[in-house]
């Protein structure tokens, strides 16, 4: 029922990362899994575009082609699927293959009979309804007839209460009437990062990095990933780019899961193996001092930050890519170590950080 969490388990990632244990493990059974998820996954991106690079679309016939190929395929999959020991059929499948079926016949009426240039398939779905239900639902899990119509006009008059973005007036900067009982937390009060005290031992004392192929491989991509993401977000040249890697994949060691991840050749980021040491030694760094401040009431970001720029490592400063980088392996870690803290969680999500990975 949460699809949400089905999506994070059904997913590219997760299928690449299982051949990629597969391999690592000699455990041939987890293909199958993989090549389950893979199907799966593909099938709902067909059934819930929301952009025209997913939507069924004949711009590109080559595309279309396969993807209502992988639409009737997918069906027989489903019929023929056997599920437990007694092999039962199961609701699941009929409601798969009644799907895919309708959305086989609702693109041939959009796109063939009137002409439709693309069909987004996420707006034939329930999704919207869903969510009203889950919002009304917030208030009383099982409501009467009188709770959900009193509790969707309090839905509908919320909607006002927001922002305009073409207003022709300044933002109006008052508490709003209906958040009057709210409690306002006063900030608290922190200490000033070159007034926290790390023992000289701890300062001088060489950090161990201990991590088995696995992990490498996983920080590889990561490393690859935040060098991508600043290079779609942010005005670099060829000779940053170049300094620290490029799309074309190379033969370096630890690029065995980022090459199963990627869709297409060039879609992806391999950094070099000097960018990868810089990554490795951020790494050491951030596990050395993270455990010893994590608890104090301080700048724990730019904490880290003024230690990892102790490192030595050379980039060209014409865009400052080295300051790109060192902030936003930061804040992804401090994502990462959130997830068994709320409060760090809720300080670094992704919508609290703009384009460079700053606050």
């Amino acid at each position: 029922m949460k699809v949400s969490k089905s999506t994070n388990v059904i997913s590219h990632d997760v299928s690449s990362a299982l051949r990629f244990l597969a391999e690592e493990l000699h455990k041939p059974e987890y293909l199958t899994t993989a090549w389950y998820i893979e199907i799966i996954d593909k099938w709902f991106n067909l059934m819930t575009s929301k952009n025209p690079v997913m939507a069924l679309s004949k711009l590109k016939p080559l595309v279309y082609k396969e993807a209502i190929s992988f639409l009737n395929e997918f069906i027989d999959i489903m019929r023929k699927l056997k599920v437990g020991a007694k092999t039962l059929w199961k609701p699941s499948q009929s409601g798969s293959v009644l799907a895919t079926t309708s959305i086989l016949q609702i693109q041939d009426i959009f796109l063939n009979d009137r002409g439709f240039k693309f069909l987004l398939t996420s707006r034939i779905t329930q999704d919207c309804l869903k969510n009203l239900f889950c919002v009304l639902r917030s208030k009383n899990v099982v409501p009467n007839a009188w709770q959900v119509k009193n509790n969707l006009k309090l839905i509908t008059v919320s909607q006002y209460l927001k922002d305009v973005s073409n207003r022709n007036c300044d933002e109006d900067d008052r508490e709003l009437l209906s958040g009057f009982l709210d409690v306002i937390q006063k900030p608290k009060v922190r200490n000033n990062v070159s007034e926290v005290k790390i023992t000289d031992n701890l300062a001088a004392e060489p950090h161990v990095l201990l991590l088995n192929n696995g992990e490498l491989n996983s920080l590889y991509n990561i490393c690859g990933y935040i060098t991508h993401s600043i290079k779609k977000k942010s005005k670099l040249c060829k000779n940053c780019l170049n300094f620290v890697g490029s799309n074309s994949s190379t033969d370096y060691e630890f690029t065995k899961l980022s090459k199963l991840k990627r869709f297409k050749k060039g879609c992806l980021f391999f950094c070099n193996k000097n960018t990868f040491d810089f990554f490795l030694k951020m790494e050491g760094s951030f596990q050395k001092f993270f455990p010893h401040i994590k608890d104090r009431n301080c700048d724990i970001k730019k904490f880290l930050i003024q230690q990892i720029n102790k490192i030595q490592f050379y980039i060209p400063e014409c865009h400052n890519l080295r300051k790109f980088i060192i902030n936003r392996f930061v804040i992804f870690r401090l994502k990462i170590s959130g997830k068994k803290n709320s409060k760090l969680l809720n300080k670094y999500s992704s919508k609290s950080i703009d384009a460079h990975g700053n606050k």
